[in-house]
């Protein structure tokens, strides 16, 4: 069976929130965003590790948060100081996770990653194969121990144990990237900066994005460093692997899996749990 990695990114402020406060914190129907969130992902089997990237200046705080919750399955939890931006702690997670894991390095290194001299730090210079799926899958057929990592917004805490395990039975099956989407309800337009419409997408072509997001690991990694080299900002992991030209695939949401971003989304998440 493939290890499955799970990187949390909850180190953002809750700026439109209104709230100098981390949203990860704030109470929905009783309990914080991030131990409902955390206490889900504990709860499906298969799961490996998880690592919480937070603020450095709340790792204290996020591992108090969590420190009472069951763990049936003894997952390994690590909280690790995230970035300035979502991009920055999920890559500073799939680093730490990498340089903790000498197998994990190991075959990063050995698909991606040239010589480099003395005066480079860091983890050398990256090659994206132009075969790079093929490789992949090459690997994994012939034996590798395969490795899966996926991301999921700590602020994302309605979503469901049958979502995650459903996601995860279509992640094993390919060797692609996979997001969460659901349908878009409203006709959207493509418009200039003078407001005028550009175009009028089909609808049913359109999907909004919901998180997890994932891929093997050494893809997502790669894909990330690629990121970084090359001065690129994503808002997702799909987005992420697109610019390394990694095929990707979506896998069908659920409406509920609202992320808290405004106040009135604490309002509609717990008007959603008490419909449960």
């Amino acid at each position: 069976m493939p290890k499955i990695i799970a990187i949390i990114p909850a180190a953002g402020l809750a700026r439109r929130m209104g709230s100098n406060q981390n949203k990860a914190f704030l109470i929905v129907d009783g309990e914080s965003v991030i131990k409902r969130t955390v206490k889900t992902f504990l709860e499906v089997k298969g799961i490996d590790q998880i690592c919480i990237m937070v603020n450095p200046l709340e790792q204290e705080k996020m591992t108090k948060e969590i420190s009472d919750m069951e763990n049936p399955f003894d997952i390994e939890i690590s909280i690790v100081p995230g970035g300035n931006t979502r991009q920055d702690s999920v890559r500073l997670g799939l680093e730490y996770i990498a340089n903790n894991n000498l197998a994990l390095l190991n075959s990063i290194k050995s698909i991606f990653i040239q010589k480099k001299s003395n005066a480079e730090k860091g983890f050398g210079s990256f090659s994206i194969p132009n075969n790079l799926y093929e490789q992949i899958k090459f690997l994994c057929l012939s034996g590798k121990e395969r490795t899966l990592c996926i991301v999921h917004d700590g602020a994302r805490c309605l979503v469901d144990k049958e979502l995650i395990q459903g996601y995860l039975t279509e992640l094993k099956q390919d060797y692609v990237g996979l997001g969460v989407a659901v349908s878009v309800k409203d006709t959207v337009r493509l418009i200039d900066d003078a407001g005028n419409v550009v175009e009028t997408p089909k609808r049913s072509n359109l999907r909004a994005m919901q998180t997890p997001q994932g891929s093997d690991f050494e893809v997502l990694f790669a894909a990330y460093q690629y990121a970084k080299k090359n001065l690129i900002e994503v808002t997702d992991d799909i987005a992420v692997l697109e610019t390394i030209d990694y095929p990707v695939k979506l896998y069908p949401g659920n409406l509920a899996n609202i992320k808290i971003t405004y106040p009135e989304d604490i309002l509609l998440a717990e008007k959603l749990l008490k419909i449960e």
